[in-house]
């Protein structure tokens, strides 16, 4: 009784393997794929019919054709197709060199009207330190940390510095100087474009300033990022976004 049991199960199992590899072997050497690719963002491949196996999986193989060619303060923009399946995609891509005229022009923030820009500080250690928003809004640039909240603003021909102490918000006149660094102006006066090298695998210009390593990005002529290293010390950055801003300044009374 004992051996036919076993006998039984034994049939149920090769009647089991066999459903299973009914339409593929058990070492899938025999897939009926799909004709039609199916593929994501970054792969293609066929489906088999049978049980669902992905084959013939593969990265795209991207041909790259230029649509709009981008120049120093454009973007353009790039025609991409996969050689085997066919899908294709169109992205706008940046030139990130600049000229010495460009480079003064771009790392002068003053004379924009409208950008948002992230400043984060890091301690050799990983501790946070100093990270704020600043908002420029025409005549108008809000500083904005977690601990303090200030604004520069350019009234007729006077500067002025709004500034809460102890509660109460104080208003002080200030320099056209004083006004013009605050937004960004400094930047073009301490950064020479002649001691920077542009570092072709970072895309951006690299340069050694008494002690501290300075990192400048840009796109299609603006800046778009800059970072400050003092080895062993601190690193700051300074994220930029050139986008429409709306500014909701504090009541001062």
């Amino acid at each position: 009784m004992k051996k036919i049991l076993n006998l039984m199960i034994a049939f149920v199992c090769v009647l089991s393997c066999a459903f299973v590899f009914s339409g593929c072997d058990m070492f899938h050497k025999d897939h009926k794929a799909s004709e039609e690719w199916i593929m994501n963002s970054s792969h293609h491949w066929h489906e088999c019919s049978e049980c669902g196996e992905k084959v013939d999986k593969a990265e795209h193989d991207w041909k790259e054709t230029i649509l709009i060619e981008a120049t120093q303060t454009e973007d353009g923009i790039k025609h991409y197709e996969c050689k085997d399946c066919g899908m294709d995609k169109v992205k706008e891509y940046s030139i990130t060199t600049v000229t010495e005229e460009i480079w003064n022009t771009a790392l002068n923030l003053a004379a924009v009207d409208k950008y948002k820009a992230y400043a984060k500080g890091e301690l050799a250690d990983g501790t946070p330190a100093g990270d704020m928003t600043l908002t420029k809004d025409m005549n108008i640039l809000l500083y904005e940390s977690i601990s303090s909240i200030e604004y520069y603003s350019k009234e007729g021909d006077k500067y002025y510095n709004y500034k809460q102490v102890s509660g109460e918000w104080t208003k002080t006149e200030i320099t056209q100087e004083n006004y013009e660094d605050k937004c960004g102006k400094s930047l073009a006066k301490d950064l020479i474009f002649s001691n920077f090298t542009y570092n072709e695998e970072l895309k951006a210009y690299e340069g050694n300033i008494e002690g501290k390593v300075y990192k400048v990005y840009f796109e299609s002529g603006k800046l778009v990022k800059f970072v400050e290293i003092e080895e062993g010390v601190r690193v700051q950055t300074l994220t930029i976004q050139y986008i429409d801003t709306e500014l909701q300044l504090p009541t001062v009374g």
